[in-house]
């Protein structure tokens, strides 16, 4: 009983030239991964799964959160146990942790469109100052601080 008809055969070769085409559209020049719009960037470490600290800031991971590697792989937040890492993070409708990604080093030195670089780098953009204040320096003259504009 001959089991490997030319019909399969034909399928299976049909199958691996597909997902060749398929692999090779994954292996772009660019390695860095397309994050949801909402996704915020901040330093995560693990302590306890659920309790976890986002920032310096104390957070829970939601049920059922999803972290992936920098190779995109799903791991268990018992690896990431006391480890700092840098990541970009999706909140639930209740406010927990739901979605975590490890970012590469590639992926960490970019700044995502509207992520601010600094502490207060976004506050000049949100009331119409400049990004950079005149400093005063404390002997700075009356008639050279800056203006009060309405």
């Amino acid at each position: 009983m001959n089991r490997w008809t030319s019909q399969f055969l034909a399928s299976t070769a049909l199958f691996a030239l597909v997902c060749g085409a398929a692999h090779a559209q994954l292996d772009g020049s660019s390695n860095i991964r397309k994050f949801p719009p909402n996704a915020k960037r901040g330093e995560l470490v693990v302590f306890s799964a659920p309790d976890v600290s986002i920032d310096g800031k104390a957070d829970r991971f939601a049920p059922g959160v999803r972290i992936r590697d920098a190779s995109n792989a799903l791991v268990l937040s018992s690896t990431l146990v006391n480890t700092r890492l840098v990541v970009n993070y999706t909140r639930d409708n209740i406010g927990l942790v739901q979605n975590v990604w490890v970012l590469t080093t590639e992926e960490a030195s970019s700044t995502k469109p509207g992520q601010p670089t600094g502490f207060f780098s976004n506050i000049g953009s949100t009331f119409g100052a400049p990004a950079t204040a005149p400093q005063d320096n404390g002997s700075t003259p009356y008639n050279l601080l800056p203006k009060y504009k309405q």
